[in-house]
């Protein structure tokens, strides 16, 4: 657990969890650019970070009602397809 612990500091010191996001929400969204099976992929990054890193991405509302909208959208296309 510490080992974790240690990895997840060093994840958001070093800027990778900051990479991942920006990833994740870029090929989120809804564009011709990001096929499904990209989208797909970026909302399940989303989830996982917002689960291993909480704190992080509560710490801006304007991420969480992004994300979570997102989130929202993402199940409604999929459900259609």
């Amino acid at each position: 657990m510490i080992d974790n612990e240690i990895s997840n500091t060093r994840m958001v010191e070093n800027g990778v969890l900051a990479n991942w996001m920006e990833f994740a929400l870029k090929n989120a969204t809804q564009d011709i650019r990001n096929p499904n099976e990209v989208r797909q992929l970026a909302l399940a990054l989303l989830s996982n970070i917002w689960i291993r890193f909480p704190a992080k991405i509560e710490e801006n509302q304007s991420n969480v009602e992004f994300i979570v909208s997102l989130l929202r959208r993402g199940t409604k296309n999929i459900e259609k397809n």
